[in-house]
């Protein structure tokens, strides 16, 4: 059937008395609640433009875009304005031609037309065609995607965000006052009272979840004899399996309803042959108004309520488990129907995997009569929609089937991905390189890359995508693609980087260590670039371990005097950070400081607010105690804690630093009786045979000098 008018679409009587779907009423402007400013937003930019809302599971997805649809329509400032919905699951590319006779209405008596596509995750290939056909202002489009965050969308979306500075992506978050005000709606439309602590015990019953929320208030609704703070996760089930007539007995009902409700979960709607053998139940589920027809393709069938398709499987395994097969089985069915009519098996196939259901994606996968098709299917799609359908597959697979990719990829669709992803953005390199490292030959991921396809990657990435792809390829031992990064990365403009999204301090450390190894000669002009770029946003949100791990990494890498350079730059945060951090932080932190300026790391040290040294009992009183000393820096008398503590310490402690500084401490500050005790009790030939294992110089040589005191 294709798209619906919306008010057609909607239910004909008001919520509460049709659960699931409201009337064109609720969804007014000042109908239920919404997000009124977000909402008003997003109706005024729907008069020029497609916009984009997407968010997690059960956010009001669908709801938000009826009440954009009406709000639009009534704000549209041209006569007779058309709102049209359907669920891309149901289109095929043919339903699109709704749009010429749109744009027919438009061009002859500028009548606008809104389309709202719901659930375009489960069929991609028909919302990019809608987007490209479809021309604002007389034909915008509204989609609908679920996911929760910017990287799970089509990169067509993400160029959309760009271009639009995300004024048309909408991301719609958890809204607990949301939930709060619906319930409050609810309440007053069924004419029954509750306390605001009874409806936040409800919110809390149902997950914060919507669905959940508006389910529950139909068991309180229908059960005066109940108060709201009773409507728990049993109160509803027991509701359900009543409402649904979920008994053992009830062989064929129960298998009905598990069907519907399985494919129902996952967003699709039941076409009729998988349902014959249950005809006579589904003939009593229809009269009584349980189940119905899709609205938007003939032959199909749904749960009326689509929003109880998780409470209904619940019921169903909690009375009927030993009559009705796996939720496996049946999906797994649906999808041998879909891939052979050429429906949306390749994009189930994504969402699926993307969901953690492994089983079902390895048994699809051992199907012989499913794989040819699949194969096939692959061949139509473009190379970033093969990244995207399967690496969350590669990665529902246990590590010894990830080959089985080999068998979904033919040798035109590879080079299609592989072409892809030259000069694409990090973190979509590294996702089609995992993919094409597990069907191809690893060291040709990267054949004909030169440094300025690496340099292009480099500028549409953040510094987190960028640390991530060169550990993959780390990883993978790539050695000419290593060599060919760190090369577009100690050239390229890593200001640009930094300011193109928020970038953490500790994601910059990492990419330091990475490049570190990908190309030691490289590092030094990194670091260079890193001294010079503004890092006043990257160091107010840093955290004190984070910044202790980047000077690590710097002093890793062997270049003091660009350490001692970057410390002085920055000497003001890390001081407001030492103030701020806990003794253990504020440890390492100093230690890594001083291995390139001890002068320094001792005025940090005298400079930091509170008292000098840590309680007698912290853990980190005893390397503190030996750091001080290391640095030269003045204290009160320190008593030392018992032999048995120290050599506890000691015996716990895994870090050669710690170890040093704690003997250290022991040397200068424990009395030659003290030290005589100890060497008896000490492990120190253990240290000692560690010494030559220690890989920073500095740590070596503190470590021998502390132990050369106990071994004479």
């Amino acid at each position: 059937m294709g798209f619906e008018d919306l008010q057609r679409h909607l239910a004909s009587q008001s919520w509460p008395t049709f659960p699931g779907k409201p009337t064109w009423e609720d969804v007014s402007f000042h109908g239920l609640p919404g997000r009124e400013e977000l909402l008003s937003r997003v109706a005024q930019r729907l008069e020029q433009a497609h916009v984009v809302i997407f968010g997690g599971p059960n956010r009001g997805k669908t709801f938000f875009s009826y009440q954009a649809g009406r709000l639009w329509h009534d704000i549209s400032r041209t006569g007779n304005p058309a709102v049209r919905y359907a669920s891309a699951s149901e289109l095929e590319n043919e339903d699109l031609e709704d749009l010429a006779i749109a744009d027919q209405q438009y061009r002859r008596y500028k009548t606008p037309t809104l389309y709202i596509l719901d659930d375009c995750h489960l069929n991609e290939d028909i919302a990019r065609n809608l987007y490209m056909k479809a021309s604002p202002p007389g034909v915008v489009v509204l989609f609908c995607f679920r996911g929760n965050s910017f990287i799970e969308l089509p990169r067509w979306v993400l160029a959309l965000k760009e271009r639009t500075a995300g004024s048309d992506v909408v991301l719609l978050t958890r809204n607990h006052q949301l939930d709060l005000e619906v319930v409050k709606e609810y309440t007053r439309r069924v004419e029954r009272s509750a306390t605001k602590e009874d409806m936040k015990a409800l919110v809390r019953h149902s997950g914060f979840d919507l669905a959940g929320i508006v389910e529950s208030l139909e068991v309180w609704n229908k059960k005066p004899e109940i108060s709201l703070r009773q409507v728990d996760r049993n109160a509803v089930l027991d509701f359900i399996k009543e409402e649904y007539g979920i008994a053992p007995f009830s062989g064929d009902r129960c298998k009905a309803l598990h069907v519907l409700a399985v494919l129902g979960a996952r967003e699709y709607t039941t076409p009729v042959e998988m349902l014959t053998r249950f005809s006579g139940a589904m003939q009593k589920l229809l009269a009584e108004g349980l189940v119905s027809e899709s609205p938007t393709r003939r032959g199909r069938y749904q749960l009326s309520n689509i929003k109880v398709c998780d409470w209904v499987l619940r019921a169903l395994s909690r009375h009927c488990k030993t009559i009705i097969p796996t939720d496996d089985s049946i999906v797994h069915e649906y999808y041998e129907r879909s891939i052979a009519t050429g429906g949306v098996g390749i994009y189930a196939l994504r969402w699926f995997a993307e969901r953690r259901e492994r089983e079902l994606v390895f048994r699809i996968l051992r199907d012989q009569k499913i794989t040819p098709r699949l194969r096939s299917s692959l061949e139509n799609v473009s190379g970033a929609m093969l990244r995207k359908i399967l690496h969350p597959v590669l990665y529902s697979l246990p590590q010894n089937e990830r080959w089985r990719l080999q068998d979904l990829l033919t040798p035109s669709a590879t080079t299609l991905l592989s072409e892809s992803l030259k000069g694409a953005p990090a973190y979509q390199v590294d996702q089609g390189m995992r993919v094409l490292c597990s069907t191809v030959n690893p060291c040709t991921v990267f054949d004909g890359w030169g440094i300025e396809d690496w340099q292009t990657t480099i500028n549409k990435s953040s510094i987190n995508s960028l640390k991530s792809l060169a550990y993959s390829i780390l990883r993978y031992r790539l050695n000419p693609a290593a060599n060919s990064l760190a090369r577009a990365l100690s050239s390229g403009d890593l200001q640009g980087v930094l300011t193109k999204c928020q970038t953490s301090m500790s994601s910059l450390s990492g990419l330091i260590g990475n490049l570190e190894r990908l190309e030691k000669g490289c590092t030094a002009p990194f670091l260079e670039k890193v001294l010079s770029a503004d890092l006043a946003l990257v160091m107010e949100n840093a955290e004190p371990g984070s910044f202790s791990s980047i000077l690590y990494r710097m002093n890793e890498a062997e270049h003091p005097e660009i350490v001692m350079q970057f410390i002085v730059r920055n000497r003001d945060s890390l001081q407001k950070m030492l103030d701020r951090a806990d003794w253990k932080a504020r440890f390492w932190l100093l230690w890594n400081a001083s291995q390139a300026d001890k002068e320094s790391a001792a005025v940090f040290m005298r400079q930091t607010s509170g008292t000098l040294l840590p309680r007698l009992d912290d853990d980190t009183y005893m390397p503190y105690l030996g750091l001080a000393n290391y640095l030269g820096v003045d204290h009160p008398p320190a008593p030392l804690p018992s032999n048995t503590a120290i050599v506890a310490m000691i015996e716990e402690e895994w870090s050669p630093t710690a170890v040093g500084l704690i003997l250290r401490a022991v040397a200068v500050h424990g009395d030659p009786a003290l030290i005589e005790d100890l060497k008896g009790e000490l492990s120190i030939e253990y240290w000692d045979w560690r010494v030559s294992s220690v890989p920073i110089p500095a740590v070596r040589d503190l470590l021998s000098q502390s132990l050369a005191i106990f071994c004479h």
